[in-house]
């Protein structure tokens, strides 16, 4: 659950980036776009990793029994 707080205060972060600073991504708005979405992808991934790494299998809850 950390990681996916994390992930989401990351998403936010970059999301007030590109509304507050959006040459901080690039000179031109169709570069700037493009760095968020990459940047977005990024955390996507991150998340759900986390999430998938984080979460007990079947057989975890099986063991635990």
């Amino acid at each position: 659950m950390k990681a996916f707080r994390l992930g989401e205060s990351e998403f936010y972060d970059t999301y007030r980036r590109l509304m507050d600073r959006p040459d901080s991504f690039g000179e031109t708005e169709e570069n700037q776009i493009t760095k968020y979405f990459i940047e977005v992808e990024r955390i996507r991934k991150f998340i759900r990793n986390a999430e998938t790494e984080t979460m007990p299998s079947i057989s975890e809850n099986a063991e635990a029994k």
